[in-house]
């Protein structure tokens, strides 16, 4: 089983204690997950200042990318949940599990990863606020770094009916939707969100449709639209090619967002 360690040292912390820890991370990984870890290779970076620990973890294992982002002021409590985050993602993809999730094509996802991490936001950052809904743990991990490094404020979301909720309170620039979601498919959260924001906007002047994108493993001829008037359908990501080309049509989604936002109404 190969591994790494990566170390980023800080001034507020000694780095040697940084990498004894980890280490201590790697081999708490090992020993709760191992069998899911055969021919794995553990890529960790590990950081303390301002007296908070923070961890970005990404797993390159057979199963596809496994990836975890946390930060806690307790190390303990930072490795137990880098450890619950993997576990889950490992579990979606246990052979019984039928699910629609978008294919990763290992070392392309990986390099995306790393670069988005260190990505610095646009000189003119995109300042949308977006909401991502997203079962997959990797895909929103990955759509979050990819974003805030565009300079996006990014909600993620798992169910529909949290983003239902989300919708109700708060305004976005941009929807990115998964078409099959647990207990409810994207047709049904369309017209149950137009309902909340018509009503939220009701008799508010020059409100704007939010531009859309769509991820499915179905074509796009397959997705029946609802008739809604509080969304502008502006993309569509097909869930059977890697995410690698995903990402690539990031920045034309948030080009059209951005766009939308400007126009006068």
């Amino acid at each position: 089983m190969a591994s790494l360690g990566e170390m980023s040292p800080t001034s507020s912390y000694p780095a040697s204690k940084d990498m004894d820890l980890t280490a201590q991370m790697e081999d708490r990984i090992h020993s709760e997950l191992g069998h899911y870890l055969k021919n794995s290779i553990i890529k960790i970076e590990l950081k303390h200042f301002d007296n908070i620990w923070h961890a970005n973890v990404v797993i390159d294992s057979s199963r596809g990318f496994k990836a975890s982002r946390r930060k806690d002021s307790k190390f303990e409590d930072l490795v137990q949940n880098v450890i619950s985050d993997l576990r889950i993602q490992f579990e979606l993809t246990e052979p019984h599990k039928r699910h629609e999730i978008f294919l990763f094509d290992h070392q392309r996802e990986y390099d995306h990863f790393t670069e988005t991490l260190s990505a610095s936001p646009f000189d003119t950052p995109a300042n949308l606020k977006v909401l991502v809904i997203e079962d997959d743990p990797t895909a929103l991990l990955i759509l979050e770094r990819s974003m805030t490094s565009k300079g996006c404020h990014v909600d993620l979301v798992k169910d529909p009916e949290t983003a239902l909720d989300k919708v109700k309170h708060q305004d976005y620039d941009l929807v990115i939707l998964d078409w099959c979601l647990p207990y409810m498919d994207g047709y049904e959260f369309l017209k149950q969100a137009d309902k909340i924001i018509g009503k939220r906007n009701q008799g508010v002047f020059g409100t704007k449709s939010i531009p859309l994108v769509i991820c499915s493993s179905k074509s796009s001829e397959e997705i029946n639209l609802p008739l809604v008037s509080n969304f502008l359908f502006c993309e569509y990501w097909n869930k059977k090619l890697p995410f690698s080309t995903v990402i690539s049509s990031i920045e034309a989604a948030i080009k059209s967002a951005r766009q939308h936002k400007t126009k006068v109404v």
